[in-house]
């Protein structure tokens, strides 16, 4: 069983279980079943889902604040620029930048992307022989997919 200590405990000695250091993520794993019921116990000491459940109520209650919530949007945002001129590039719409460029490059005017044509940015289609061989082989759908394919 995994517990995690609320108060950064970087060992555990009990007289009778031994003694016990958590692993890279902070939980004391392997702990005996009596060991285990004597922390949980103890206010300082959760368990797995209960570290999950806290860390999640945490997390919601952060982003309720109208400022941390804006900062975090923000910083999810803030690589689309460089994002949309990579995609540009891709698309032949403007030359490959250097690696000097890519840090300070802008996303592409918004004629540039009007100017591809819908042909140019649709996905190719799957012919129905592709759809039918990846078919299950057995039950029904096999009936089905060899009568799509005919």
């Amino acid at each position: 069983m995994r517990l995690y200590s609320k108060t950064g405990a970087t060992q555990v000695d009990d007289p009778e279980f031994g003694s016990f250091v958590p692993d890279a993520s902070g939980a004391f794993d392997g702990l005996p079943d009596g060991m285990f019921a004597k922390l949980h116990g103890r206010p300082g000491w959760e368990s797995e889902d209960e570290r999950a459940l806290r860390l999640a109520a945490e997390e919601l209650e952060r982003f309720r604040d109208p400022a941390t919530l804006l900062a975090e949007v923000r910083r999810m945002t803030e690589g689309q620029g460089a994002v949309a001129s990579l995609l540009a590039q891709a698309l032949g719409l403007t030359p490959p930048a250097t690696e000097a460029q890519v840090s300070v490059a802008s996303p592409p005017a918004p004629s540039q992307l009007a100017s591809v044509s819908a042909s140019e940015a649709a996905a190719p289609e799957v012919a129905p022989e592709a759809t039918a061989k990846s078919a299950p082989s057995r039950g029904r759908g096999a009936k089905a997919a060899k009568s799509a394919a005919s």
